[in-house]
This record gives structure tokens, sequence and C-alpha cells, in this order.
């Protein structure tokens, strides 16, 4: 273990340095510069349309500072201006007075000659010689989020140095990676959903007979004495939420990195040609709101896995009407999660899809109803 995360921390880092390319550039034509080199090249649409803007942030020293939109802002004397993108960040080394902006259009007012000089580098540059700039990596995330970001990126780049089979091939180890991380929280939240419906089925029928017969302060005591009667508070049923919860920071650093990844840029797996954009099969004359205007294939089986999931997810603690009523609603989620991620890169795409089809082997191997019947 000990020589793993030495490799890890050790060896990973310096992988990943690279040189930036020094450029010039005319003040006049900064839009244009930008729009060929620094906004992504694919305009995505819906949900997925923020990959397409852009920021600007001043870097004095160790400081940076996000200049807002639609607001002229001065920067100070020895201040660079940064304008960074999905993948890339051009850092301008020569002075810029002030700079106004919004989400189409830059302009910028300098006191010396029209031509600029500057540097771009990939954000996955941001390490070794770079590391002072590191602020723009996921700079749009709380600090503690960026930190699991940062470790993230670094576990996946790790990942695809121990094989030989690709990015799409890395991706489907990561969420494997991660279902067994998450695996012993997994059984857990079972056990407690499970203790949760058969107290609930318990209180049930005394609940609605204090709701039909009593009112006011008195139901309220005999709502509580019914719950504290079986040990337990009328919050209870919270308590598989707080499980849900400590997935989201990874969920959200996991979606962040594979969002940013510039090495996924031009990279083919299987059908989909480029892991960085939809896997768009077929492009129609006219798009629908939310989900652009290309046919794209794995959101379809996205949302299939996961109506399986639904499918075989048969709770033996609940009765068949609310089985049929929690079966409808993960339906409904996977409806929402279709329109969700339709427009989005297929990377992520990918590895949600992954993550459902784990969680069918789940069900499939695993005796959850045993172990729900494990003391907590």
């Amino acid at each position: 273990m000990f020589r793993f995360l030495l490799l890890f921390f050790v060896f990973v880092p310096s992988i990943l340095s690279a040189n930036p390319k020094h450029i010039h550039f005319s003040a006049a034509n900064i839009n244009q510069f930008v729009d060929e080199s620094i906004r992504d090249a694919y305009k995505y649409t819906g949900l997925a349309a923020f990959y397409n803007k852009i920021s600007l942030y001043e870097v004095d020293g160790s400081d940076v500072v996000e200049i807002p939109e639609n607001q002229l802002y001065q920067l100070n004397i020895n201040a660079s201006l940064a304008i960074v993108g999905r993948y890339d960040i051009l850092l301008v080394s020569d002075y810029i007075n002030q700079v106004h902006f919004n989400e189409d259009l830059i302009n910028i007012k300098t006191d010396g000659d029209d031509l600029l000089n500057a540097m771009i580098l990939k954000k996955s540059e941001l390490d070794g010689n770079l590391s002072e700039l590191s602020a723009f990596r996921y700079s749009h995330l709380w600090m503690p989020l960026k930190y699991i970001c940062l470790f993230t990126y670094k576990f996946f780049y790790f990942l695809n140095t121990i094989h030989g089979f690709g990015w799409g091939i890395t991706i489907i180890i990561f969420s494997l990676c991660f279902k067994l991380l998450m695996l012993p929280l997994t059984f857990y939240q079972t056990v407690i959903q499970r203790k949760v419906q058969a107290v609930t089925n318990s209180l049930e029928l005394e609940l609605i007979h204090i709701k039909s017969t009593y009112m006011g302060q008195e139901a309220h005591e005999r709502y509580m004495a019914a719950h504290k009667k079986l040990g337990v508070t009328p919050f209870f049923s919270l308590k598989p939420i707080l499980f849900t919860i400590l997935q989201v920071p990874f969920l959200i650093a996991i979606f962040n990195v594979l969002g940013e990844l510039d090495q996924l840029n031009n990279v083919s797996f299987l059908w989909i040609e480029d892991l960085s954009r939809p896997d768009s099969i077929y492009e129609f004359s006219r798009g629908v709101p939310l989900l652009g205007n290309t046919f794209n294939l794995l959101p379809i089986i996205m949302t299939i896995v996961c109506l399986l999931g639904a499918f075989f997810s048969n709770d033996p603690t609940r009765n068949e009407a609310t089985n049929k009523k929690r079966r409808l609603k993960v339906a409904a989620m996977a409806f929402l999660f279709f329109v969700l991620f339709y427009p989005f890169p297929s990377a992520l795409v990918l590895y949600w899809t992954c993550v459902n089809a784990l969680y069918l082997v789940q069900l499939k191997l695993l005796d959850l109803e045993a172990l729900a019947k494990n003391e907590v």
C-alpha cells in the first residue's frame, strides 16, 4: 500500500506538467482569438451550454480575483488578465488597463501597443512549475469540493497509466472503483431504509387512527408517543437521506473532472467519436429545447439501464402498492436524468451508465434482504 501511495502522489504529478504555448495577438482581435483558441469548439445546447462560456480573472501575484460580467473593471498596474475556457487558459502578460465583458463579447483597453504577449496553457498543465495558477482549476467550486476534484483527477489519470486500453476503459474502471468505495455506505443505507420501512409499516395503522380521531395538542402528543414506543423520533425517516448526501460531493467532483478533462478531447470509444462531446450519430435540421438537434444513443442506453434498475429493485418490506409508487418515482427520475444528460459530453453519460449498470449487478449478486436483517 505504501508503494502504491508513493507512486500515486510522486509519479503522477510529474507526468502532468507541461510547457505553456507563448503567442502574440492583436488586442483588436481578442474576441476572434478567444473564440478560436479558448472557447470550446463544440456548441453545446440545453443544460450543457455552460461549457461554451468563458470566465475572466485578474492575476496579481498569488491573488486571483474573478472579474464580474457587465461591469467595467480596472486592473491593478502589476496584474495580468486570464481568460479561462473549458480546457484552456489565455494568460495575457502585457498590462491591460480596463476590461468589460459579457457572455459573447470582450472589450479591453491597453496603454501600450496593440500587439499583446500571452501564453496558452491547459488546465491539466497547472501542476509542477505552474502550480501558482491552480486557482483556475475547478474555480467555480467551494474549496473542499475543489480539493476532492484535484484528488479525483490525479486518481483518474493514474488509472489510465496502468493499462493501455484508452480513456473509455478508464471511465469504466473508475466507475467500478467508485462503486466499490461506496459499497459499505450503500449496504448500510439499505439496512437503514429497510428498518425505516419496517417502523413505518408498524406505525401506519396507529397514525391513521390518531389523525382520524384526535386533533390539536392531543393528536400531537399521541403522535409523539407512538414513535417513542418504538424507540424512534418523527425524523427517523430522514436517516437514509444522510447517506445519499454523503455521496453528493464525490459525484460533483467526478462530473467536474470528466467535464474538464482535456485528455478526452478527440478520443473515441466504441461508436463514440469524441468522449468530450455528445455521441451524436445523426443531426436534425431543427433542435428540441434542452436536447439540441442531434440524436444521441448513449443517453437512451443510460435511461434503459435506469428503468431496468427500477424494475428489478423490489423491496420485500413494502407492500405492492408502495413498491409500484416507488418504481414510478424511479422511472420519473430516469426520464429527468435523460433530459439532464442528453446534451452533455458522452464521458459523463458513459460514467453514469456504468454506475447504474453496476447497480443492476449489485441487485443480482448480493442478498440485500439477508443484510437488512442484521443489527445496525
